[in-house]
Parts: C-alpha cells; sequence; structure tokens
C-alpha cells in the first residue's frame, strides 16, 4: 500500500493532510525510514547554538519542538497499536500545548533529544514492518477524527518534516541577528 491508497479507505482530515502532502509516495515502512533522520550533524550544532531562543513569544525552544516531536511519535504509534487490534473507542485527544507546559527539556542537549527521537522512530519501524495491508486498511477514530493505520504512517513521517520548515524559516535565521 501507498500513500495514494489512503484516501480509499476514509476522508483525509485537513489537520491529517498537511503532514501526509509533506511526504513522498512511498509504502508505509519506506517513507518511515527515509524521514527518519531529520538533521544533519552540522544542523545539530546550529540548534545548539540557539540554547533558549524563541522567534515568537509563546513559541517552543528548539528543545521543546523536540521534545513535542517525541511525544507526538509515542502517541501516533499508540493509535496505529490500537487501530490494528481492532480497537473500536475514540482515542483521547492529544492537546500538544498543555503536555509542553508539563516537561523540562532546559537541562536536556539537543543531541539527547535527537537521539530519543531516533530510538522511538526505530520502534516504530518494528511495529510497523510487522503490519499486514489488511491491518494498514484498518479505521478507527482518534481525537474524534477518523485515520487509519496506513494514514498515521504518514502523518508521523510529515509531521516532523512540518517543523523542520519552521525550524529553518523561523528559529535558523535568528542566528544571523546582530542583536543576539
Amino acid at each position: 500500500m501507498t500513500k495514494r491508497d489512503i484516501s480509499t479507505l476514509h476522508d483525509i482530515h485537513p489537520w491529517h493532510s498537511r503532514y501526509i502532502r509533506l511526504t513522498d509516495d512511498l509504502p508505509p515502512l519506506e517513507v518511515l525510514k527515509k524521514h527518519a533522520v531529520i538533521f544533519t550533524s552540522a544542523e545539530v550544532k546550529r540548534l545548539d547554538q540557539l540554547g533558549n531562543l524563541v522567534y515568537a513569544p509563546g513559541k517552543w525552544t528548539i528543545r521543546g519542538t523536540l521534545q513535542h516531536l517525541i511525544d507526538t511519535e509515542r502517541i501516533l504509534s499508540y493509535r496505529a497499536l490500537c487501530l490494528t487490534r481492532n480497537e473500536q473507542a475514540d482515542l483521547p485527544n492529544y492537546d500538544e500545548a498543555a503536555y509542553a507546559r508539563y516537561v523540562d527539556t532546559s537541562c536536556r542537549s539537543i543531541a539527547d533529544l535527537l537521539t530519543e527521537f531516533d530510538h522511538l522512530r526505530q520502534g516504530t519501524l518494528l511495529l510497523y514492518q510487522n503490519f499486514t495491508d489488511e491491518m494498514l486498511r484498518r479505521v478507527g477514530v482518534a481525537a474524534g477524527k477518523r485515520v487509519s493505520v496506513l494514514a498515521l504512517a504518514y502523518i508521523m513521517a510529515g509531521h516532523p518534516l512540518h517543523h523542520l520548515a519552521i525550524i529553518q524559516q523561523k528559529y535558523l535565521p535568528l542566528l544571523n541577528n546582530p542583536e543576539i
């Protein structure tokens, strides 16, 4: 199955499509592998230089953003597991702003956060490598939105790409600001 097959399973919610459209039309395991490495080593050094800078009041630091990627990968993988096991309940909502309020990333390094994300993605890959086409086609409800196991793979692949674009457009230019 590929990304093209998602719309044959269910309507794609706009919230999900904004991540799915960032990914390539590859089989789910391949798209998750392709987007497993988010940053090059040179970019990691630049992220470290940002420290606790934010591009606007109320926005997350780079560490906070990376923690958000970790939390989201965990939650979406759990949703995929639940749906493959034919869970019929509406899976709970995930309020990322509320989660961010209750985590302290100030003592964590960028490298540590990226290592955790890498381990989680490896777990996601192990999970998905055992899903049959029938399991990928299963559709359930999470946070009131219909979603398939197949769609969750592309959402997980595209979500970091969404944040990578924000980091490149809004955070990294802060390093060129002489007032900082």
